[in-house]
């Protein structure tokens, strides 16, 4: 992007602001994962969010993942991008409810997990650690670790009709096409 993501104008706010505004609607705790300013070149606005950083920069978001459940004081988690424009927080609730006693509720879509979109419980830190003590990062790693409720694309567009959710901004064009959409 040539940018933080982050910190990318959507309306009078940015992406970050946008989306811990929209969680905010329906969920009591708000975590932000981020880079530490002084590492990652560039700071967040001031947020209504609890913000942890993480100890090394731009490590992946399995990482983020654990440093978010141990700070959590909940049980249950709603993972998601900063990046997602079209994010609702009734897709995070439906996400959160369909966990029941799995360790996650994880969509997927097109012959993919969705683990950056998911539900997850607090108990899935300690499987996140031991995949970080082996040197992995990617968060689809720990997919397999874990009882997992598998939410199809029908069952997602019950949550989210067009999958907008899923769109993140990734390249400079997907944020002008984001623009161009009507709110």
């Amino acid at each position: 992007m040539g940018e933080p993501k982050a910190l990318l104008k959507f309306g009078s706010v940015t992406l970050i602001e946008r989306t811990v505004a929209e969680l905010r609607r329906a969920f009591s705790e708000v975590i932000v994962v981020a880079a530490p300013p002084n590492q990652a070149g560039f700071a967040l606005p001031k947020l209504e969010a609890r913000t942890v950083f993480d100890p090394t920069p731009f490590e992946g978001p399995l990482l983020a993942l654990k440093l978010g459940l141990e700070t959590m004081e909940g049980k249950i988690a709603f993972v998601c991008p900063c990046d997602a424009p079209a994010l609702r927080a009734e897709v995070g609730l439906g996400l959160c409810a369909a966990l029941d006693d799995y360790d996650a509720a994880i969509p997927f879509i097109d012959g993919r997990f969705q683990p950056l979109l998911a539900a997850y419980h607090k108990r899935c830190w300690a499987a996140a650690q031991a995949l970080l003590e082996r040197g992995e990062r990617r968060l689809r790693a720990l997919v397999p670790m874990l009882k997992v409720r598998i939410l199809d694309e029908r069952a997602m567009r019950v949550l989210d009709p067009e999958l907008s959710a899923l769109f993140n901004v990734n390249t400079p064009d997907d944020y002008h096409a984001v623009l161009r959409r009507p709110r």
